[in-house]
């Protein structure tokens, strides 16, 4: 079946949920879709919830051996379009030059070259995954990279947990909303792997 460009459309918090996992997996059974929902409802309340999504053609089907497989209808590369576009429409007052500066930050910059030949990736401020938190890895292909977690707690020693400068703060704090935009706009397909 072919995929679709679509147009920006509300979901509600629970098909916003369904599709950040169904685009994060690529695709999904009813009971992998359940295991990860947050209070999940019965397989019969997700599969009604699927069939409503496929019918607003934000997801296909296809039966794979006893089940179903539901996959995101957009492209990634129309999915990664939009969403690239609409961050720099949002974050970057419709400016192209002004995101690329951004990353270009001498924060971001000292970020990279301080990860180069480091034994370990350096983690700026908290890990929050292990109390259901993310964390942002940033990468270049030119070599080095660095993850950005929660804020440092209050009076923490620089050796305990690495201050998060301006810039990586700012950076995330995009990353953050892009990743919420995913959530509500089925064109944007997953940009981490």
């Amino acid at each position: 079946m072919p995929m679709q460009k679509l147009a920006r459309i509300d979901l509600t918090r629970r098909e916003s949920q369904i599709m950040e996992i169904v685009h994060r997996r690529r695709s999904a059974t009813v009971e992998e879709i359940r295991a990860e929902l947050p209070d999940a409802p019965s397989p019969s309340s997700v599969r009604k919830l699927l069939d409503i999504m496929i019918e607003r053609r934000l997801l296909g089907r296809e039966y794979d051996g006893p089940r179903f497989v539901y996959f995101p209808t957009a492209k990634l590369e129309d999915a990664s379009r939009s969403a690239l576009k609409q961050l720099v429409r949002t974050f970057f007052n419709d400016s192209p030059g002004s995101a690329m500066a951004a990353l270009m930050d001498a924060d971001v910059q000292d970020a990279f070259q301080r990860s180069k030949g480091a034994a370990t990736t350096p983690l700026y401020g908290t890990d929050p995954r292990l109390v259901d938190g993310q964390i942002f890895e940033i990468t270049r292909d030119g070599g080095g990279g660095f993850l950005v977690g929660g804020p440092c707690p209050p009076g923490a020693t620089t050796s305990a947990c690495l201050p998060i400068p301006g810039a990586l703060g700012r950076l995330v704090t995009v990353l953050t909303a892009l990743d919420r935009q995913q959530l509500v706009d089925p064109t944007c397909a997953p940009l981490l792997p």
